[in-house]
C-alpha cells in the first residue's frame, strides 16, 4: 500500500505507456487475441525510416522447415504502418524458395545498408505474402534511386537495370508484408550488432 502512495498517476502512465511495455505484452499475447493498438507501436523510429526509405539496397532473410536460409533482394520498400509495418518488393521470379520459407516460418530479417558509408540495419520480424502492392510509378522511383546509390559507389550507369534484366518484361512482383519487432544496428563500429531500443 505504502509503495502505490509513492507513485504518482504520471509515472504510472509513463511506465504503460512505454514501447517496452506493449513489446513485452506483444511477446505474452498471441497476435488473434491482442489488442490491435498492440500491433502499431513504432519500433523503428521516424530517422531509421527516412533513412531506410532513401533507397538503399536491401535483402529478406528466410528460413524454412528443412532449415535452409534464402536470401533475396529487396527492390523497393513502403511504409504500411509508421514505424512497425513495411511493404518489400522482391523479384517473384526469384522468389520461389522466399514464399516457400515464409510459408512454413514467418520469421524473417531485413538488412539494408548504405554502400559509400557502410551504415546499416537489420530489422527482425514476421512476414506473409499479400496481394497488396505498389504502383509502377513508385516501383520506377526506387529502381533509378538504387541505380544513383550503385553509380555512388562506382558501379557503371544501368547496372541496376543489368541485374534485373534477367527478369522476364513486364516484370512480376512478389510483395511481402512484413511486421517488424527489433531492429539492431549492424554498422562496422564499436558495438556493432547492438539491438536499438
Amino acid at each position: 500500500m505504502l509503495l502505490w502512495q509513492n507513485i504518482s498517476r504520471l509515472d504510472l502512465l509513463s511506465f504503460f505507456l512505454k514501447p517496452s511495455f506493449f513489446l513485452i505484452l506483444r511477446q505474452l499475447f498471441p497476435k488473434e487475441r491482442a489488442i490491435p493498438i498492440l500491433w502499431a507501436v513504432r519500433v523503428i523510429s521516424k530517422q531509421e525510416m527516412d533513412w531506410m526509405m532513401g533507397s538503399r539496397p536491401g535483402g529478406l532473410a528466410s528460413v524454412g522447415a528443412a532449415r535452409k536460409p534464402e536470401i533475396q533482394r529487396i527492390w523497393c520498400m513502403k511504409e504500411l504502418v509508421p514505424g512497425c509495418r513495411l511493404l518489400l518488393g522482391l523479384l517473384k521470379e526469384t522468389g520461389s524458395k522466399t514464399l516457400k520459407n515464409l510459408q512454413e516460418n514467418s520469421r524473417c530479417a531485413v538488412s539494408m545498408a548504405d554502400p559509400q558509408s557502410y551504415a546499416s540495419l537489420q530489422l527482425k520480424g514476421r512476414a506473409k505474402v499479400v496481394q497488396t502492392s505498389m504502383s509502377s510509378a513508385e516501383v520506377e522511383r526506387w529502381l533509378d534511386a538504387v541505380e544513383l546509390r550503385f553509380q555512388g559507389i562506382g558501379l557503371p550507369k544501368g547496372s541496376a537495370e543489368q541485374m534485373l534484366s534477367a527478369s522476364q518484361h513486364p516484370r512480376e512482383w512478389m510483395w511481402i508484408d512484413m511486421t517488424v519487432d527489433t531492429v539492431f544496428d549492424q554498422s562496422p563500429k564499436p558495438g556493432a550488432g547492438a539491438r536499438i531500443p
